[in-house]
This record gives structure tokens, C-alpha cells and sequence, in this order.
């Protein structure tokens, strides 16, 4: 295989003025649902996946592939075959903003209450933390690294896990999340999409 510089990614984030690097949507199957299609560089319908959950922690994004296998042996006890036992993926990020999108994927809608702004106060949120998990969704991690674009899809993730936060004077505030993926009814639950945007003459 010869050496090419155009296969070769930086997960820097897809992040334009108005719409984050991290979508989110009610659950779909497969790359194909209906009329829903993904791939690394369509510019995805805010209406069904939002503007985003804004900035995310300089960590960025961390894609985790465990697989639990088993050795089955002959008679003599030789290796005949690997078994794969389990298998589950996840994807771990962290949101730098403190807003009713990123409380809302941590604890689901139902536990986020907002007050609008007024002369004498802000914007309010009122976050509920409790023993449930937040419904799940379908997510996209965005990332552009010059004419190339790739993709992490989820079509169908649930936020597990929280990481403790930390509130310190020299730091931002990190709203560290694990998502696990399911399947999404086709065998899957992760898809990885590039585009080398190398373009024909």
C-alpha cells in the first residue's frame, strides 16, 4: 500500500459559529433510516439534530472496543477456534457548557427545568440527579481536519456514566459522559465515516 498523506486524520472538531461538534437525535438504525442518511460530510438537519451540544473539553473524544473472547480446544487441548463472548463499544466525551442541551443528554428532558431571563436575573436551569438513566439517542461526533471530514455515528447510545466534576478556580467546569451503544437492529452499533476529500477531475 502506498504512502498517503489523505488517509491520515486529526479528530480536531467540525465546530462552525452556530452548530457543535456533537449532535444528538432520537434513536435510527443503520446509516439509512427512512430519510435520514449520515455519512462524514452532509450537513446534518438541525430540525431533527439540533445546533449541538457546544464546546466540548480539550480531550476531545475517546472510542472504546471491548471484545471478551473464549479458546475452544480439541481433545488434546490445542487452539482450534476464538469465541468472541461480549462485545460492547463506547464513547466517552466531555462538555464544556453548562446548558439545557448538555444537562438534558446527562439526565434526559424530564429532569431539566428552565426559567427564562428577566430584568433581575439570568437564564435558570434547575437540574434533577437521580437513580434513572436518560432515554436513548442517536449521536454524532463531527470532526474536520482541512478538506478531510470523519465521523463517529451512534444511532443508538444511552449516557451511562458520568465522571466526577470537578469545580475548581483554574479549570472549566467538565460534564465528563460514557455512552454506550447498542444495537441498532441491524448487528451493529458504532459506524466510523471519512471522506479523504481527495475529489475526482
Amino acid at each position: 500500500m502506498p504512502l498517503n498523506t489523505s488517509a491520515v486524520y486529526v479528530g480536531r472538531p467540525d465546530q462552525s459559529l452556530t452548530t457543535g461538534a456533537v449532535q444528538s437525535a432520537t434513536p435510527l438504525t443503520g446509516l439509512t433510516d427512512g430519510a435520514v442518511t449520515i455519512d462524514a460530510r452532509a450537513t446534518l438537519d438541525t430540525t431533527a439534530w439540533g445546533n449541538g451540544g457546544g464546546y466540548v473539553s480539550q480531550n476531545g473524544l475517546t472510542l472504546s472496543q471491548n471484545r471478551s473472547t473464549t479458546k475452544l480446544k480439541d481433545w488434546g487441548l490445542n487452539g482450534v477456534r476464538t469465541l468472541l463472548e461480549d462485545f460492547t463499544g463506547s464513547v466517552r466525551f466531555g462538555m464544556l457548557q453548562t446548558d439545557e442541551t448538555s444537562m438534558k443528554w446527562m439526565v434526559g428532558d424530564a429532569n431539566v427545568t428552565t426559567k427564562a431571563a428577566t430584568q433581575t436575573a439570568g437564564n435558570q436551569l434547575a437540574v434533577a440527579i437521580g437513580a434513572q438513566l436518560p432515554p436513548a439517542r442517536a449521536w454524532v461526533f463531527s470532526m474536520k481536519d482541512e478538506d478531510r471530514r470523519m465521523r463517529i455515528y451512534i444511532p443508538n447510545g444511552t449516557i451511562t456514566a458520568v465522571a466526577d466534576v470537578n469545580f475548581v478556580s483554574n479549570d472549566g467546569v467538565i460534564w465528563d459522559m460514557t455512552i454506550e451503544c447498542d444495537d441498532d437492529g441491524t448487528g451493529h452499533c458504532i459506524y466510523i465515516l471519512t471522506d479523504d476529500g481527495v475529489v475526482s477531475a
